[in-house]
């Protein structure tokens, strides 16, 4: 759909939705008896391609020479070559379309889940942690917005790249990390929304939209993918990092997270994209657990929170404290928040009270900690 929307533009998007259809109904009664072409999904684009013309040109009462469905092989044709030009940056196109400023911020990720990466209401909803009518909803919305507002695909033409950019490096993120963190199907299945979230932002980074955000977070990407493979046991457990067995750490995207790390620090003033990419440097490089720098981990979070005012950074604060060895530090920290702060992850802040008063002796605030954690977890699931 995206090099459709990025070729006909938003405003015909109901005329394209039923050209893909057709194109649908058209492979399922060809394919059985002709076989599969060899690139199906250049078939299906062409077909579309060629239903949507044929549905413009009865509306508009303008001739189209029609593309026969014979020979569909992308050769050399001119048609054919206007096809491949109109997939160029298709994804880039929508990612900025999606992250229209004219868009309500709640819609815009949700809408870029489905349009660029093809989520299911369901999937986006896990995603988000929304209920599938909260996000039907959304999506209704911003589609609507989409048409009536005639949003325009006019790129690099006419956009406001500064107001949309970090909308986008948060929406990309956001994929990868309904990829990294899945629960439940196959592993393989989220390595490879991880891997397209990280082939899109490598598409932003090679553009002159990109900047050094864009590199910094794909150097965050890099050095997370890197440890996808280790961070479960053999029975499909989840690992924390303590317990990971680093030997199993891909040095290729840890090398490749360093170059475009690198890339990012041209400017002097850092963003949290580059400090949460440094974090990750941090544990990526250290050879283990003990060796980590963790006081220098502790500067790195005190001022990723003041950039990014997110509770979730302090309780990684706390963590690192503990590591550290400043309990007394981590415990004033602690006692500082509260539960209703996390709202569904109020089983991370309990499961983080309960590891820290094991560590300071206090047996019963622990055990009540646990208690409350595994309480929430119940009632979040």
């Amino acid at each position: 759909m995206s090099q459709l929307l990025a070729r006909f533009g938003a405003h015909e998007w109901t005329e394209i939705e039923n050209a893909i259809m057709d194109a649908y109904f058209k492979a399922l009664k060809t394919w059985p008896f002709k076989g599969v072409p060899d690139n199906p999904e250049a078939w299906l684009y062409t077909v579309s391609w060629r239903n949507l013309l044929d549905s413009l040109s009865s509306r508009r009462k303008k001739q189209e020479e029609e593309l026969p469905i014979d020979d569909l092989s992308f050769s050399a044709s001119i048609e054919q070559e206007e096809c491949l030009e109109a997939q160029l940056d298709p994804e880039l196109r929508l990612l900025f379309m999606v992250c229209h400023p004219s868009l309500k911020k709640s819609d815009q990720i949700a809408f870029m889940l489905k349009t660029v990466s093809g989520f299911g209401r369901k999937e986006i909803a896990e995603a988000l942690l929304l209920g599938e009518e909260t996000v039907k909803k959304r999506l209704s919305r911003a589609k609507k917005q989409v048409i009536d507002q005639g949003v325009s695909f006019d790129w690099p033409k006419q956009m406001d790249v500064a107001q949309r950019l970090e909308m986008v490096h948060t929406g990309l993120y956001l994929l990868f990390n309904s990829g990294y963190y899945r629960e439940g199907g196959s592993k393989d299945a989220g390595k490879d929304l991880c891997l397209e979230a990280m082939r899109l932002c490598k598409l932003l980074c090679e553009h002159a939209y990109g900047n050094a955000n864009s590199k910094a977070l794909m150097s965050l990407m890099c050095y997370h993918i890197s440890r996808f493979e280790a961070r479960y046991d053999k029975k499909g457990t989840a690992l924390l990092l303590k317990d990971q067995d680093r030997r199993k750490w891909n040095e290729f995207f840890i090398q490749l997270g360093d170059q475009y790390l690198e890339q990012s620090t041209s400017r002097s003033e850092k963003t949290h994209w580059q400090i949460e990419a440094v974090i990750a440097s941090q544990h990526c490089h250290a050879k283990s657990v003990q060796e980590t720098n963790w006081e220098v981990l502790e500067l790195l979070y005190k001022k990723l929170y003041q950039l990014k005012t997110d509770k979730h950074i302090l309780l990684n604060l706390i963590i690192v404290q503990m590591m550290g060895a400043k309990l007394s530090e981590a415990k004033a920290l602690f006692e500082s928040l509260k539960a209703e702060d996390f709202k569904k992850y109020r089983s991370h802040f309990y499961f983080t009270g309960a590891e820290l008063y094991k560590k300071l002796s206090q047996d019963f605030e622990a055990e009540l900690c646990l208690e409350k954690a595994l309480e929430s977890s119940k009632t979040n699931n």
